[in-house]
């Protein structure tokens, strides 16, 4: 059953007539430039794409089934692919087993199945599919798949402009190799930083980029360096960065076969959720310092500043942000808190957290300062009896002052008209919580750039950072088959140093025994005791937070931001009543 695209709505302009199959409607050889209306015979499923590459559609979709006189109002961004197959079919299924010896004799039977358009139940987007049928399933609304989140969270400066990266030349493709002077890391005292700083290359506390995009490839880290790791093994995903902050990629973190999983799988999970994917920037942070709760999921779009480093502990010398000082997510949820589809019903959901502690890299030992680990562990590799190595940490986990904002917008720009009488249009609240321990001054309020969104302002300040007593700790033991499994596979020079020193000293003192230090995982601090009601943007308070200062996160907290009618009227046969505010 052909399908026919037009050029112009209703049905007019020029036409093209495609067969099933997938026809790509971008780039060279597209049939017409444009696809603004479609005819679809009954019987027929024509899915739409927002985007197409020669492996063929992706993004946002919508599964149609009947002619559609207006694209436009789909809100996708312009159709570049149509993949067209009927509605029925009969799919071979099988039923009954062969032996386990692998006899044969199993028999297949026609199993009946028919087109499910996708549709939002409940809230949450059920994507078209097959189910056993004798018929085609009544038609309802066509509904896009969410596809990416919209860009509900931006990172700007305290003054509303887009953020803006200090400048630095990446035009040679060898520039991040050059940053660590073309060698990996070997724990010297020529090389002695793994994460070299971009921009400062001998200091360690120097946050100054920004960067938004999405959050794909999730994951817990697998090997991680113990010495460098008092809170442990890394929490870590890859960004896929906007294209504001493309040059924050070494040319290694646009390779699809990378070593690096952040990169890597970024390419396919990034695609599974319709975005386009050029490369990756790794996000690492110890897994023990960020609550689970403020860790970002697949698909969360996400906004963070801090430290831009080259990974001198690989040999593709690629760029991370690592670690954070500033990182926040946003989802679209319901009322309930599960996760909803992006409609004008739904909320934003920003939750946002700050680096409570950060690793040093070089050592104290004794009347010894800044020393390599190289030079650390040959000195404690000295001593009598049983080792413990500290892992360093900074006094605080910020230095200097940081002042940067986040803007937050609704699921949709505007609410759809409400079906009963309102007085008045519907109109943004927001509600939110805080916690801070006198670190970081916030401000919360209506953006002046954008009505419809919400800028959260911070200031941080390493000098009102309070003094805090040593976090929880336990010793873990190690033997070289513990080291060898917990150093990364292609730090192979660092692996080799390491292993030589301590199986020297484990060789020498019998039943000596080689020890790190760990800080116990942090709780999550309570933000549920100070939170701000939904209020409408213009009466709402502009900082309203909870200041504990025995909690070591700067500020945590969220915030939730939702489409409300004013009110509600009603005739109950005793005149107008008004009714309480409902969402959108």
């Amino acid at each position: 059953m052909d399908v026919t695209i037009y050029d112009a709505v209703n049905f007019s302009g020029r036409s093209a007539i495609l067969a099933v199959g997938g026809t790509r409607l971008s780039g060279p050889g597209a049939p017409i430039a444009k696809v603004s209306s479609i005819k679809v015979p009954s019987g027929t499923v024509a899915v739409v794409y927002e985007l197409a590459d020669n492996a063929g559609g992706y993004g946002r979709s919508a599964d149609l089934m009947e002619d559609y006189s207006d694209l436009s109002t789909l809100g996708l961004a312009g159709i570049s692919y149509v993949e067209i197959f009927l509605a029925e079919r009969d799919a071979p299924v099988r039923t009954d087993a062969p032996a386990r010896t692998g006899a044969a004799g199993a028999t297949t039977a026609a199993l009946h199945e028919v087109w499910a358009r996708g549709a939002v139940v409940n809230g949450t987007y059920v994507a078209g599919h097959w189910q056993v049928g004798a018929q085609l399933p009544a038609l309802g609304p066509v509904f896009v798949s969410p596809g990416p989140l919209p860009h509900l969270l931006h990172i700007t400066t305290i003054q509303g402009q887009d953020w803006t990266n200090p400048p630095y030349n990446v035009s040679s493709s060898t520039w991040s190799s050059q940053v660590v002077g073309g060698a990996t890391y070997d724990a010297s005292d020529s090389h002695p930083y793994e994460w070299v700083s971009v921009l400062n290359p001998t200091l360690e506390q120097d946050d100054e980029v920004g960067v938004a995009g999405f959050a794909v490839a999730v994951d817990l880290s697998g090997a991680d360096l113990p010495f460098t790791h008092p809170f442990g093994g890394d929490f870590e995903f890859g960004i896929v960065p906007d294209a504001a902050y493309n040059n924050l990629l070494a040319q290694s973190n646009h390779d699809p076969n990378s070593t690096n999983d952040n990169i890597k799988n970024a390419f396919s999970a990034g695609r599974g959720i319709g975005l386009e994917v050029s490369g990756a920037l790794p996000m690492e942070v110890e897994a023990g310092m960020v609550p689970e709760t403020y860790r970002p999921a697949a698909g969360d779009r996400v906004a963070m500043y801090g430290r831009w480093i080259v990974d001198a502990g690989h040999p593709d010398f690629h760029s991370e942000i690592h670690p954070p000082l500033v990182l926040a997510r946003a989802q679209v949820v319901n009322a309930q808190g599960a996760a909803a589809y992006p409609d004008g019903s739904a909320i934003t959901f920003m939750q946002l957290w700050s680096r409570p502690y950060q690793a040093a890299q070089k050592f104290t030992d004794g009347g010894s300062t800044n020393l390599s680990l190289q030079s650390y562990l040959t000195n404690i590799s000295e001593t009598l009896g049983t080792i413990v190595a500290y892992p360093p940490v900074f006094p605080k986990p910020l230095d200097g002052i940081h002042m940067v904002s986040f803007v937050i917008r609704p699921p949709v720009p505007t609410p759809p008209p409400s079906k009963i009488a309102v007085l008045g249009p519907a109109q943004l609240q927001c509600s939110y919580s805080f916690t801070t321990n006198k670190a970081c001054g916030v401000q919360v309020q209506q953006s002046l750039s954008d009505p419809n969104a919400v800028e959260v302002i911070l200031v941080l300040n390493s000098v009102a950072y309070p003094s805090l007593p040593e976090p929880p700790s336990t010793k873990v033991g190690f033997k070289i088959d513990d080291l060898r499994n917990d150093i990364p596979g292609d730090e192979s020079t660092l692996t080799t140093i390491l292993v030589d020193i301590v199986s020297t000293y484990q060789s020498i003192k019998s039943g000596g025994e080689l020890y790190v230090r760990r800080y116990n995982p942090l709780p999550a601090p309570d933000v549920t005791t100070h939170a701000v009601p939904f209020t409408p943007l213009s009466t709402l308070p502009r900082s309203s937070v909870n200041v504990v200062d025995t909690q070591p996160f700067p500020i945590v907290g969220w915030v939730k931001l939702m489409w409300v009618h004013p009110s509600i009227v009603v005739d109950g046969g005793g005149g107008l009543h008004t009714l309480e505010p409902t969402k959108a």
